[in-house]
């Protein structure tokens, strides 16, 4: 969860299982493009940083390419990203 306007950091190594003897490998990180303002940056090895910045709808996701040590193949992990209003709508009773 992050404010509007705000940014937060998240580490890939918390989010992934990985196997005894193994290395997970965070390639890239880029937001869905649900938010026109959303951005995901890998800052350093395994640390995501999502940039919220302003404007609807208040849902996103940052799709991680990860692939573990030896492997040829990479995968695709979205990571949910929720959005808080800086200013919360009115809704009708």
């Amino acid at each position: 969860v992050v404010d509007e306007g705000e940014s937060v950091t998240f580490d890939m190594f918390d989010q992934v299982a990985v196997p005894t003897g193994r290395v997970l490998e965070v390639l890239n990180a880029t937001a869905s493009g649900a938010r026109s303002a959303g951005q995901c940056v890998q800052l350093a090895g395994g640390i995501i940083e999502y940039r919220a910045g302003f404007g609807a709808p208040w849902t996103d996701n940052c799709l991680v390419t990860v692939q573990f040590d030896g492997q040829n193949a990479s995968t695709v992990i979205p990571v949910p990203i929720l959005v808080t209003p800086y200013e919360l709508w009115p809704r009708q009773a």
